[in-house]
């Protein structure tokens, strides 16, 4: 937590000093824990120790990859590489339906890498998974799990943000829109009649 304060005050140096050097070893305590629910006649909290594990493991793998993918824009066949593995992932997980928000964030961040590299074609297909997904998702946008994570929502709902988005519903569809409508990185596609209608379509269905 120290740590990510620091890097949001914009100090990063004292955020790898905090971490650069750390050497402890990542632990799966949650495996144990849940290897000790089994044992002691309790499955059921078993499972849903383990699935909120891979859960939250899951989420933490898109935002590395997604993260990752920003350091790798100058090398088109790395880009490519965590490409093909957050569309896998995405497929795996059905990771549209499963966190929306997640997969909005890489697909924008997709069109993006691909308009800085100059290849057009696919920075659009990538806007138009991304227009796809936003309107054709039901708002407010909440947390949930699905048929593979089906014990995960009474976790959910005890966050402390709840399983809803801390902004109103209103300005995280006006967020959407300006993710393609007012992001400078999509300027370059403005003359593009396929990127017009994307930005149309985002207007006329979330109401910018």
């Amino acid at each position: 937590m120290e740590a990510t304060c620091y890097i949001i005050l914009e100090e990063p140096d004292k955020t790898i000093e905090l971490l650069a050097d750390a050497k402890t070893p990542v632990l799966n305590e949650n495996h144990i824990l849940s290897m000790g629910y089994s044992m002691s006649g309790k499955p059921d909290k078993a499972k849903e120790i383990l699935q909120i594990e891979i859960y939250q493991n899951f989420l933490n793998i898109m935002q590395s990859l997604t993260t990752l993918l920003q350091l790798e824009i100058a090398d088109a066949q790395a880009s490519k590489n965590i490409i093909d593995r957050i569309n896998c992932l995405s497929e795996t997980f059905h990771a549209p339906e499963l966190h929306p928000a997640t997969m909005l964030s890489a697909y924008l961040n997709v069109a993006a890498v691909f308009v800085l590299q100059n290849d057009t074609d696919n920075a659009l297909a990538a806007l138009q998974q991304y227009c796809d997904l936003a309107v054709g998702i039901s708002y407010p946008i909440s947390l949930h799990g699905d048929r593979f994570f089906d014990r995960i929502d009474e976790w959910l709902a005890e966050l402390d943000l709840g399983v809803h988005a801390p902004r109103d519903d209103k300005t995280v569809r006006q967020g959407i829109i300006d993710g393609v409508a007012k992001n400078p990185v999509f300027s370059v596609l403005a003359d593009h009649v396929k990127y017009r209608h994307i930005v149309e379509k985002l207007t006329s269905v979330l109401g910018g």
